[in-house]
Formats: C-alpha cells, sequence, structure tokens
C-alpha cells in the first residue's frame, strides 16, 4: 500500500503536518461511500478522519502528502482533533 514515511529520525512530538482535505458532513460522507456509489464504494472510506459526530475530512482526492499518514487506532503518530478548528495535526510518537 501506499505511505508515508520519515526521511529522517523524528523526535517524540515533532509536529508533522496537519491533515488535508474536503469537510464533509455524515450525510456527505454515506452519500459518497454508500454501495450504489459504483466509483467510490470500493474505497470505503479510507481517506477519512472523524472530527465529530457529523464532520469528517475526506482526503480521498486530496494531493497533500498528509493524505498518506497512518492513522489507525494503533499507529505510530500522535494526533490531536480539534474539532472547533475543523483541524487534525499529527505528530511523531
Amino acid at each position: 500500500g501506499k505511505g508515508a514515511f520519515a526521511g529522517e529520525p523524528l523526535y517524540r512530538g515533532r509536529w508533522l503536518g496537519t491533515y488535508v482535505g474536503t469537510l464533509t458532513t455524515r450525510e456527505e460522507t454515506l452519500a459518497r461511500y454508500s454501495s450504489t456509489n459504483i466509483l467510490s464504494a470500493s474505497l470505503r472510506g479510507d481517506y477519512l478522519f472523524r472530527l465529530d459526530d457529523i464532520l469528517s475530512i475526506d482526503a480521498q482526492n486530496s494531493t497533500h502528502f498528509s493524505r498518506y499518514f497512518n492513522h489507525a487506532e494503533h499507529g505510530n503518530l500522535g494526533v490531536e482533533v480539534d474539532a472547533a478548528q475543523r483541524r487534525v495535526d499529527f505528530y511523531a510518537a
């Protein structure tokens, strides 16, 4: 798969970047990734980052490198979500 890799050693807590994508509502996300939408159903929202119960950032069509950050539950990056600012920042863990 694709991924972003550090080209140098990183100290814990170093800011690495902000997740960049399209802000979407729950309804928009469901419409984009429904099983009836053939073009996107296979993607399963792989580039979604949930901000809160209503909003997500969708980096599916983003060209920013942050799209490839590992934001899995047990990933190797720290993450700070600021739903009020609609922002997600990643840090070296």
